[in-house]
């Protein structure tokens, strides 16, 4: 739905929408290895990246391939896989890279060549291998919860500092909620 917003003259426009708005319709909606899932359309990605929960059946080859995040930290690797998927009717394959430190799949670069797609910010849709869909925000729905733990039993003697082996953990509401009652 369009926002409103006044000109300099004071006049309403109901077309203007403010670019923050614009900027999140990022994702696409994909059936993932027979998961409904979005996914993040990732330009910035030389590599598409598959969170380890979504390739139950698909079988992981092993990489000594190196990835690092925007902000420079290394994102460990399980291995790669292709697995299979649909947006609205068309049947592809995504192939990625596999890692538990992501909860999105995040669609790069390669994919996007691949498939050929073009990105029409206006009409807020990509074209996948010929055919048009609409672009998403990621949705209220997937609010991101990250927990950071050890990764082995760890003694940090007082007045000192250590670096650690650490895991990040990823999940929604619900598979918070789960973890909680499993502890409990």
């Amino acid at each position: 739905m369009p926002t409103l917003d006044r000109t300099s003259r004071g006049r309403r426009c109901s077309h203007v929408q403010p670019a923050a708005n614009l900027a999140k319709m990022v994702y696409i909606r994909v059936r993932l290895n027979g998961t409904r899932r979005r996914c993040l359309l990732d330009t910035g990605s030389e590599a598409s990246l598959i969170p380890a929960n979504m390739v139950k059946g698909c079988r992981i080859l092993p990489t000594n391939q190196k990835i690092s995040a925007a902000n420079g930290t290394d994102i460990p690797l399980l291995g790669y896989t292709t697995v299979p998927a649909r947006i609205g009717k068309q049947r592809i394959e995504v192939m990625g890279f596999v890692t538990e430190h992501i909860d999105v799949p995040y669609l790069g670069i390669d994919f996007l060549t691949d498939y050929d797609a073009k990105w029409d910010f206006r009409k807020r849709e990509v074209t996948i291998a010929g055919v048009s869909h609409p672009l998403l925000s990621r949705g209220c729905s997937q609010a991101w919860i990250r927990r950071i733990v050890l990764s082995d039993d760890v003694t940090i003697p007082p007045m000192s500092q250590m670096t650690v082996g650490t895991k990040v953990i990823f999940g929604s509401p619900s598979s918070e909620r789960q973890l909680h009652d499993q502890r409990a």
